[in-house]
């Protein structure tokens, strides 16, 4: 959380949201404020995203994909991609 930036009483916490409002509950907060939030991980949120198709059959997976006017071959693509596979393994499983 950073205060005043770009002023002579600048101030820079770290900390956790939680922590902000207990500070701030007993502190009266006076000036400007600027929370710096930090994201989730890329890599985290590729396998989440991968867990979650694993989760759905590959034929719906496919289907979603085609439903949306893709090609086959594209369509294939993307459901390789989502699922950490090449397009000849997911080609094998929709062959099954």
């Amino acid at each position: 959380m950073c205060k005043e930036l770009t002023k002579r009483h600048e101030k820079v916490m770290q900390c956790t949201l939680e922590e902000a409002c207990s500070y701030y509950e007993k502190n009266e907060p006076k000036g400007e404020f600027v929370f710096v939030v930090e994201g989730a991980d890329i890599e985290e949120l590729e396998s989440r995203e991968q867990q979650k198709w694993e989760q759905v059959p590959i034929e719906e997976h496919m289907q979603n994909y085609l439903a949306r006017g893709m090609e086959r071959k594209e369509a294939m693509k993307a459901v390789a991609k989502d699922r950490g596979m090449t397009k000849n393994q997911v080609y094998k499983e929709l062959m099954r």
